[in-house]
């Protein structure tokens, strides 16, 4: 009796299935949205600066050992650094790499845009190769800083700076961050370079690093071409050959899967160029469908940090060479930052982190203090976030509570 009624049931599964699949298709066809309309990628520049850029990276000679802490994967003792990080090798290695300078020089002056990686499912090689060129300018900007070399050394901080700004023009969410990274390394050679101008020098850094930042691709664009960059990697996997029934099922799906993601991206995109106070969280759903989405939420949402992080860094630096122009030219700091313009600055440098307004500024005598109200979005007056342990760098982190906060 209840063989009997297993085979019944059985029998009744394989008659019922194939009339549930067709249901299946049919719910899929029907409530599928429309695909979506990828626009082409932008065409390249002939001469491409990116390529220019490239080609600086590979005329490179590593220096072996190393001939600074900043690319050697050993720690080094104090006796071994002095001997192997000396300014006489590491000046010796610069003239060696004279080529690499001349063609970094000439790709600035070239219009700039990454290579088109819609649907690449490798790493770009290129981005490793550039950073070696980011570090060897890390090391020129050094170089002429221990040599007394202050304007020269802003000029070469601000390249570093320049290339990558300019490697994410066209850049998905993987180029944005990998300039990024360049710009910190850029910004950590240059923290302490304003103090040490004289006013000319002050004057020229800060035109140059306002019309870079002025002219610096808008972080969206860089989302955007990620949402398109998904989509069409999505769009491959739909078309290509399925491996199995299941999978072949799945795919039913994806075009409502790709539907949820291109919203998701979409919010972020929106949120992008706001400060983070103006910003409207991003939510995601936790159906099956969603959850394809949800994989990228998370890498999506911190890069919105970065981005943030990245700009109160580069937007304070800027307002500290404003700074040291003024007092180096008319003898003290000014009561407030709104003095520095039109003379110095254009505009005064809007706080990432806040809702619009501009950094906070108090003077102190000789000295002042500058901040950002950092990523908890609350203003603490100008306490700075703590350092992990006393011997390093404060470096701002999602969820750091206190200033983001730097000093002359």
């Amino acid at each position: 009796m209840k063989t009997s009624l297993i085979k019944t049931m059985l029998l009744r599964f394989v008659f019922f299935l194939p009339f549930s699949m067709l249901g299946v298709v049919a719910y899929s066809r029907i409530t599928a949205p429309p695909a979506p309309q990828i626009p082409p990628s932008a065409p390249l520049p002939s001469p491409n600066g990116f390529d220019a850029y490239i080609a600086a990276a590979q005329a490179i000679l590593p220096a072996n050992p190393p001939v600074d802490s900043i690319n050697d994967v050993q720690r080094l003792t104090p006796q071994q650094a002095a001997v192997q990080y000396s300014p006489q090798r590491r000046q010796l290695w610069i003239a060696a790499n004279a080529t690499a300078w001349q063609k970094m020089a000439q790709a600035k002056t070239l219009p700039c845009r990454a290579p088109n990686m819609r649907g690449s499912t490798t790493t770009f090689a290129g981005w490793a190769q550039l950073r070696a060129l980011s570090f060897g300018q890390y090391i020129r900007t050094k170089d002429a800083k221990s040599s007394g070399q202050w304007g020269k050394a802003a000029e070469l901080g601000l390249d570093n700076l320049e290339m990558g700004i300019n490697i994410e023009r066209g850049s998905d969410l993987v180029g944005s961050l990998v300039g990024m990274s360049f710009q910190a390394v850029a910004h950590y050679s240059l923290e302490d370079i304003p103090s040490h101008l004289n006013a000319t020098q002050a004057k020229s850094a800060t035109g140059s690093l306002e019309t870079l930042l002025n002219n610096a691709q808008p972080f969206s664009q860089g989302l955007t071409e990620q949402k398109w960059n998904m989509l069409v990697s999505s769009n491959d996997y739909a078309n290509s050959p399925s491996q199995s029934g299941f999978e072949l099922v799945g795919r039913l799906f994806l075009p409502h899967a790709m539907s949820n993601m291109a919203q998701m991206m979409d919010d972020f995109i929106a949120n992008a160029d706001k400060p983070v106070g103006t910003q409207t969280p991003v939510t995601v759903s936790d159906n099956l469908i969603a959850s394809f989405s949800n994989i990228y939420f998370d890498s999506t949402n911190k890069s919105l940090f970065s981005d943030a992080r990245r700009k109160s860094n580069l937007r304070s630096l800027l307002t500290r060479l404003a700074l040291r122009a003024y007092r180096a030219e008319r003898g003290s700091y000014p009561p407030q930052l709104s003095q520095l313009t039109p003379t110095y600055l254009k505009a005064i440098p809007i706080d990432p982190f806040g809702k619009g307004e501009p950094l906070r500024y108090v003077v102190q005598g000789d000295s002042y203090t500058l901040w950002s109200i950092g990523p908890d979005g609350v203003d603490d007056k100008g306490v700075s976030i703590q350092p992990q342990s006393p011997r390093k760098r404060v470096v701002a982190s999602a969820d750091s509570r206190g200033d983001i906060v730097t000093h002359p």
